[in-house]
């Protein structure tokens, strides 16, 4: 009986149970734990009534099991025990009968307790699968809705650009020019908030690609730090970068360190009036590490504002009255970088006295040498883009860009240097390579029908255009170059485009010899 009550037991509980084992589980229970019971009771002259509620309570917790087949198991187990034992009960016998009531009340409150729970929660379940799967959905609108913001605003925002710097370089009066600068200047930071927004959602996503590279870290500071004197000074500020003795180098992104590195002495610049000072500091850390670091003695951060400075969209407030420029995303987007290089970002500050922020990298595989390199320091990407010298006459550029005003700003700009023939997609540019053969290539990634990435694979498995020099513009340049093997006639520039980098790009290709300007 034991044997059969436990095997059962075991079956029920597996939810392996079939219609032979329910009676089988039922004929079990009424015989074991309902009439056997009594029949020892009565068979050894009334047995102890705490031995007989022992029963009852384990009679209890084997209906639990299978609670939905109490009430049979009680009408057989009873009508058993009135047939066979009837004659044998008396007024002795009242008390345990109100325990088997007691027992029976238990179980039949505890089986309705446990199924009306079992119901809510498969239906809180339910409703949490609906939740799920909505913010699924709601996941791809957004990867879908970001990739879309990547193309469709990065083409009118590069248009914009482009004409605006070029009307930069005609003949105009004092102020208008003035205006038009700060025109340039709006756009720019336009596309770098929007850059910065972007990339965010990509880590928060974590889809954010890194494009590592082998850094000799004092020429990379030395290279914005004209940029960055010059910043200050037009905001009446000192700056100053700190370099060790030694040469540091480390495997990093370049491009989301440099945003980096931007956001926070932009914002040193912000919060540090006229006649402060802020500096830049490159250093050690430990044996494998290095801490780059921006202090400044600017207004300071409050205390209570230092562990949230760093949640997306989150500003600090500093008093009725006071506004700041940005939506938040710097300080944020600085976290996320430093943690994509397996590091963290911590900052210390005193109201009044200063803020010092620091990205420290625990293991960047820092390599040392004797001799620091002679810094030359290079202008950022700050200025307005220059005439380049044409290459030599003859070459022909084909662009391949489906968005028609685009299209013909690159033409513009493009025939300061070459001869340049358009396509509207990728299956005409296709057609127009192999009948004009152009000498290069200029083809955005992102267009119906054939895509740049499609047209580079059809131009690369071909013998006669598999050497045709190509320009891939893109809205995310760090993905599109984990997909695509490095060869050194392709190139990929992000959108949107800086003139001059266009321009250089498409020179390297066609010409080796170094670039020089002329007025």
């Amino acid at each position: 009986m034991s044997a059969s009550f436990l095997f059962l037991g075991t079956r029920a509980i597996k939810k392996r149970f079939g219609p032979l084992d329910r009676w089988l589980w039922m004929g079990v229970c009424a015989v074991g734990l309902i009439w056997f019971p009594w029949h020892i009771y009565f068979l050894n002259d009334r047995t102890p009534y705490w031995q007989m509620s022992t029963i009852f309570f384990c009679l209890a917790f084997s209906l639990c099991i299978r609670g939905v087949d109490i009430w049979p198991t009680l009408l057989l187990g009873i009508s058993g025990i009135v047939i066979s034992e009837s004659s044998h009960f008396g007024q002795r016998d009242l008390p345990l009968i109100g325990v088997v009531v007691i027992t029976t009340w238990l179980v039949v409150t505890g089986v309705h307790t446990l199924r009306s729970a079992h119901r809510h929660i498969a239906e809180l379940a339910r409703k949490i699968q609906v939740q799920n799967d909505r913010l699924r959905a709601l996941d791809r609108g957004k990867d879908e809705f970001t990739a879309n913001i990547a193309h469709d605003l990065r083409t009118p925002l590069a248009v914009a650009l482009s004409l605006s710097e070029d009307m930069a370089h005609t003949d105009l009066p004092p102020s208008t020019r003035s205006r038009l600068e700060s025109l340039v200047e709006a756009l720019r930071q336009m596309r770098r908030q929007s850059e910065e927004l972007l990339d965010l959602q990509r880590f928060q996503l974590g889809v954010a690609k890194m494009d590592r590279q082998i850094l000799n870290l004092c020429e990379w500071l030395g290279k914005f730090e004209e940029g960055f004197t010059s910043m200050a000074r037009s905001r009446g500020l000192t700056f100053q970068v700190v370099l060790p003795k030694e040469v540091l180098k480390a495997r990093m992104d370049p491009i989301r360190l440099e945003t980096a590195l931007f956001n926070l002495v932009s914002n040193a610049f912000k919060f540090t009036p006229q006649g402060g000072h802020v500096e830049v500091h490159l250093r050690r850390h430990g044996s494998k590490g290095l801490a780059l670091a921006v202090l400044d003695d600017g207004e300071g951060i409050p205390h209570d504002a230092l562990s949230r400075i760093f949640d997306r969209f989150q500003q600090v407030d500093r008093g009725p009255g006071t506004y700041s420029a940005g939506v938040g995303i710097g300080l944020a987007l600085v976290r996320e970088i430093a943690e994509a290089h397996e590091g963290h970002v911590k900052v210390q500050s005193t109201v009044g006295l200063g803020s010092l922020f620091e990205i420290i990298l625990d293991d960047a595989a820092v390599e040392m040498e004797a001799e620091p390199l002679a810094l030359v320091p290079m202008p950022g990407p700050t200025g307005l883009v220059s005439n380049i010298r044409p290459p030599s006459s003859g070459y022909l550029a084909l662009v391949a860009e489906d968005q028609q005003l685009l299209r013909h700003v690159l033409h513009d700009l493009l025939e300061r240097v070459v001869k340049v023939a358009t396509a509207r997609d990728g299956r005409e540019a296709l057609r127009l390579v192999h009948e004009l053969q152009p000498d290069i290539l200029i083809t955005d990634y992102a267009m119906p029908g054939m895509d740049g990435l499609e047209l580079v694979a059809a131009l690369r498995s071909d013998p006669d255009t598999k050497n045709l020099p190509v320009i891939l513009l893109t809205g995310d340049p760090v993905h599109l170059r984990g997909r695509l093997a490095e060869e050194p006639t392709l190139k990929i520039l992000g959108k949107p485009f800086d003139q001059a980098d266009l321009l250089e790009t498409v020179r390297s290709l066609l010409e080796p010899a170094p670039i020089s300007s002329v007025a």
